[in-house]
């Protein structure tokens, strides 16, 4: 009979141990302990389970802390079909980006083309979860905006921090993670894993000029 390498193993360690009842992983980590390297032979991952080994570059690339973009931003909003429109202006007494050390803070920003609110009203009422979903996408737009007049390129963003979401709910509508998607799913579309998030989603009675919905966003960019 051929002989079972990890009983070899087993005999060289100074304390008895018992393998018969023993999982290749536990005996794999007591040999390890005890100063002896057991090499494990396993079939190759399926491919439903590779690694992405673009979106793990990026990942550890960040963790490192040097940024390298395998693509460009902007590029990819543009197949998106997405231009960044000129930041919008505040509609009050607030600064609407600011930016200390590596951290960016976007003020809350509404779904605005040009000067004029293109979504109004309680969601829920007025208009349902997939319109004001919409919404939230063009207002996240707004502080992609937002960050590139501040930054100067996206492409210098290292990660997507948080994203608050405000939804002018009628009473009773309880789907505001569905509304505030809008603006999650568009940063992980342009951002890749960098662009996942932390978040809140909240329903309120009214907002600024009667918009349904806004959005602010926190990034972390290189210095």
């Amino acid at each position: 009979a051929k002989s079972n390498p990890l009983m070899a193993v087993a005999s060289r360690m100074q304390r008895p141990y018992c393998f018969e009842k023993s999982s290749p992983a536990t005996i794999s980590r007591h040999a390890l302990a005890c100063g002896f390297f057991v090499q494990m032979i396993s079939p190759p991952l399926p491919k439903t389970q590779a690694v992405n080994k673009s979106t793990h570059s990026r990942h550890l690339t960040h963790l490192n802390g040097v940024t390298t973009m395998t693509f460009n931003i902007e590029d990819r909003l543009k197949e998106l079909g997405i231009v960044l429109p000129e930041a919008p202006k505040p509609v009050a007494a607030y600064v609407p980006v600011l930016k200390s050390g590596r951290m960016v803070v976007v003020s809350g920003q509404l779904p605005m083309r040009g000067k004029e609110v293109a979504f109004t009203g309680k969601v829920g009422e007025h208009l349902d979860e997939a319109t004001a979903a919409q919404a939230a996408r063009l207002a996240a737009i707004n502080c992609l905006a937002q960050l590139k007049a501040c930054l100067g390129t996206l492409d210098c963003v290292t990660r997507i921090l948080r994203v608050e979401g405000f939804v002018q709910s009628a009473p009773g509508f309880t789907f505001q993670p569905l509304v505030v998607n809008g603006a999650s799913e568009l940063l992980v579309e342009a951002f890749g894993d960098i662009g996942r998030h932390t978040r809140i989603a909240v329903g309120v009675s009214e907002l600024p000029l009667n918009a349904c919905v806004e959005i602010a966003l926190w990034a972390e960019a290189a210095e």
